[in-house]
């Protein structure tokens, strides 16, 4: 369904809006004195009522979207250099050797895919199947399992085109067609605003607060996001 202008500057101007609370909210002396209790939460009633605030998710339409030109591919031997030169464009942190061997020699093929427009590798998403009790913030069954995004990159200039939304999509549906899967988590650094965005947008919440889970960077704690299907 299309919208009019009107309606969509609104729109973004609300998203916005709720894209600083979530800052302001992240940075306040009121979040601080959950940070270091969020594991032993087990009730979502005793998260703090600003997670609710920033769950709560609008359509949010983008403009001039590539996502009709975006063509999916199984990241191959043969492809893997274009995931490693895009991840070293996107991400604070450097991934090892043996992070890319799993991907394509350990992990389920079918969970990873690269993004190209016009044969150009534009960016990709990366994903594995583990318990639940990888993630103890969680109040779900341990025999549980759950996809968990490694990565998902878009690179910059790519970005707010629908292409994120495009590579989440893939594994929304292939969960739903293949899987058990009931649950998908990722984790994104807490500072930045283009992933959240981009998670909250697409029907993510944010179950816990991480101080120091990304290391040698200067913005280290991360949000655990997490998606019911």
């Amino acid at each position: 369904m299309l919208c009019n202008d009107n309606n969509n500057h609104d729109n973004e101007n609300i998203y916005e809006k709720r894209l600083q609370d979530i800052n302001k909210f992240y940075d306040s002396a009121e979040i601080a004195r959950y940070r270091n209790v969020f594991y032993g939460f087990k009730e979502y009633d005793q998260y703090p009522n600003m997670l609710r605030y920033f769950n709560n998710t609008f359509g949010i339409p983008n403009t001039k979207p590539y996502c009709n030109k975006v063509s999916l591919q199984q990241i191959t031997p043969y492809n893997i250099n274009n995931i490693k030169n895009i991840n070293k464009m996107v991400f604070p942190i450097t991934y090892n050797e043996q992070f890319y061997n799993d991907i394509i020699y350990k992990y389920n093929k079918n969970l990873s895919r690269i993004a190209l427009i016009n044969n150009k590798a534009v960016g990709n998403i990366c994903c594995r199947i583990e318990p639940s009790s990888n993630h103890p913030a969680l109040d779900s069954n341990c025999d549980e399992e759950v996809m968990y995004i490694m990565t998902i990159a878009v690179l910059p200039q790519y970005r707010r085109h629908s292409i994120g939304t495009v590579l989440l999509n893939y594994i929304v549906n292939y969960c739903q067609r293949n899987t058990h899967i009931k649950t998908i988590l990722l984790h994104a650094q807490a500072t930045n605003k283009a992933a959240v965005s981009l998670y909250v947008k697409n029907g993510f919440e944010i179950v816990n607060i991480i101080q120091g889970y990304y290391k040698n960077v200067d913005c280290p704690d991360a949000y655990l996001f997490k998606k019911k299907i």
